[in-house]
C-alpha cells in the first residue's frame, strides 16, 4: 500500500464514520456506545491523511537538508488541521459541526483521486492533467463554493464551542481557546474564511446603521467591532513569527 492510497483511504474512512455518527446523532442516540465510537473513529480517520502529508513534507525537507521545526508544522494548514482534530479527539464531548469541514475536504480529495488515479487504473487509460473531463470540471467549478462552505462550517463550529465554553468547564474553555487560535490562523491564511468574516461584518454594519435599530444595540455592535479589531491586531502572526501574514498565507494546504 502506497502512502497516497493510505491518504485516500483516510478520507474515505472520514466520510464513512462521520456519516455513521450523523445517523446516530439524528436518531438521538449519538451518546450511545456506537455513536461515540463512530465519532472517535471519524477523528482518527481524519488524522491519517494529514499525518501522511505532514510526514511527506518533513521527509522532503530532511532529504534536502533543510531545517524543520514544530513551528513550521503548526503554521502550515495541514499541521493546524491535524492539531485541532487531535484536540477534539482527546476532548470527551462530541461536537458534530467540527467534523463537517473535514468531510467537505474529504469529498473533494476523493473525487480528485478517483479522477487522477482510480478511474485511469480501472479503465487502463492514462489520465492527462489537461483533460477537461466532466468530473474535473465539476470539482474546479465548485471548489470555491466548497471552500466557502468550509469557512462557514468552521465559524459555526467556533460558535458551538463558544456556547459550550459558557458551561465554565475547564476542558470546554481550553478547547474553545485552541479552536479560536485555529480560526485566527484560518483568517490569516484562507481568503475564503476572511471573505466570510468580511461579509458578516458588512451585514452587521448595514443592519445596525438603519434608523430603526435601537441605538443601544448599535453601540454594542460598535464596541464588539472594536474588541474584535483589537484582538485581530494583538494576535497578528507577524508579531509572533517575524513574518507577514501574506507569507503565512503561503503555507497552503497540501492534503
Amino acid at each position: 500500500m502506497t502512502l497516497q492510497f493510505a491518504w485516500f483511504i483516510g478520507h474515505v474512512a472520514t466520510m464513512f464514520f462521520s456519516l455513521r455518527y450523523v445517523m446516530y446523532f439524528v436518531s438521538f442516540v449519538g451518546g450511545s456506545f456506537w455513536g461515540q465510537t463512530y465519532y472517535r473513529l471519524a477523528l482518527i480517520a481524519i488524522l491519517l491523511p494529514y499525518s501522511i502529508v505532514i510526514f511527506k513534507s518533513a521527509r522532503t525537507k530532511i532529504r534536502a537538508k533543510q531545517p524543520i521545526s514544530a513551528l513550521d508544522i503548526l503554521v502550515n494548514e495541514n499541521g493546524e488541521y491535524f492539531f485541532i482534530s487531535g484536540v477534539l479527539l482527546l476532548h470527551p464531548t462530541r461536537y458534530l459541526p467540527t467534523l463537517l469541514p473535514y468531510n467537505v475536504y474529504a469529498g473533494l480529495h476523493i473525487l480528485n483521486y478517483l479522477r487522477q488515479q482510480l478511474i485511469p487504473a480501472i479503465t487502463g487509460t492514462k489520465h492527462s492533467p489537461g483533460q477537461q473531463d466532466s468530473l474535473g470540471i465539476w470539482v474546479k467549478e465548485n471548489y470555491s463554493n466548497g471552500m466557502l462552505l468550509v469557512a462557514w462550517l468552521e465559524l459555526f463550529s467556533w460558535l458551538r464551542l463558544f456556547f459550550s465554553a459558557l458551561s465554565f468547564s475547564w476542558s470546554s474553555i481550553i478547547v474553545f481557546v485552541l479552536y479560536s487560535v485555529f480560526c485566527r490562523l484560518r483568517y490569516s491564511q484562507s481568503q475564503y474564511f476572511k471573505a466570510v468574516i468580511t461579509r458578516l461584518n458588512h451585514r452587521g454594519n448595514v443592519y445596525f446603521s438603519t434608523r430603526s435599530t435601537n441605538p443601544t444595540l448599535a453601540g454594542y455592535w460598535q464596541n464588539f467591532q472594536s474588541v474584535m479589531a483589537s484582538a485581530r491586531d494583538r494576535t497578528s502572526m507577524e508579531k509572533y513569527l517575524g513574518t507577514g501574514e501574506s507569507q503565512i498565507a503561503g503555507s497552503k494546504k497540501a492534503s
